[in-house]
């Protein structure tokens, strides 16, 4: 009954005449059955053959179907193994990123007292204390920069008063020297008139003196 049910299995029972006593008509292509022939012995006499025909097709089917069912799992284990580590990603290191990121920002905007105080898996507690490193390096170089930057002012506006007391000096002088009644003349290293202050109506023109020495201006007579 078990063979006569299975389409995948064919068995046949032949007499010593080779006339088939028991089995279906033998398939007429070979291909894709396996076939299997046992003589049948009694008292060391042949009395008939059993031949056995296994069909390959119940098998490949069968491995089709495991190859399916293999590729369905890998495929739905990849899935749970990407989503899983995306969120493993996300709790683990994007989170922290985006924590640090904040505090970048705080700290760029001179909030140096924020830190990196989220909670934080063990392999980012070397980038938080490093962070704090950073912050409090950079409020100590924003400090110095203060100070120094305070210091700059304090000196450009010392110079400023200092050039505007010699500005008044210098028209107080020129103020003083175009009063006198003489004419004062100022030499180079050179003995060559540079500028003359004073009364300069007995004397050529200012700025035909220039350039001039003492003995060039005497008269010639």
């Amino acid at each position: 009954g078990f063979f006569g049910r299975d389409q995948g299995v064919d068995l046949q029972i032949f007499d010593s005449d080779g006339k088939r006593i028991y089995g279906r008509q033998r398939p007429e292509r070979t291909k894709g059955w396996i076939h299997r022939s046992q003589p049948v012995v009694y008292k060391g006499q042949s009395i008939g053959r059993v031949d056995l025909f296994l069909s390959t097709k119940p098998f490949h089917r069968e491995i089709y179907r495991m190859q399916v069912f293999l590729l369905l799992t890998l495929l739905g284990s990849a899935t749970v193994i990407v989503v899983a580590t995306g969120v493993l990603l996300r709790m683990c290191i994007k989170k922290p990123l985006q924590i640090f990121e904040t505090a970048m920002d705080q700290v760029a905007r001179g909030d140096y007292e924020s830190g990196f105080r989220a909670k934080h898996p063990a392999e980012l507690a070397g980038i938080a204390l490093r962070f704090a490193d950073m912050a409090d390096e950079v409020q100590h170089r924003a400090q110095e920069l203060l100070a120094l930057n305070q210091g700059l002012q304090d000196e450009i506006a010392e110079r400023q008063r200092v050039e505007a007391k010699i500005r008044d000096a210098e028209a107080h002088s020129s103020a003083l020297l175009d009063a006198l009644p003489d004419t004062v003349c100022q030499l180079d290293v050179t003995g060559r008139v540079i500028e003359c202050k004073g009364a300069t109506d007995n004397i050529s023109p200012p700025d035909k003196l220039k350039g001039k020495t003492p003995v060039e201006l005497l008269p010639t007579d």
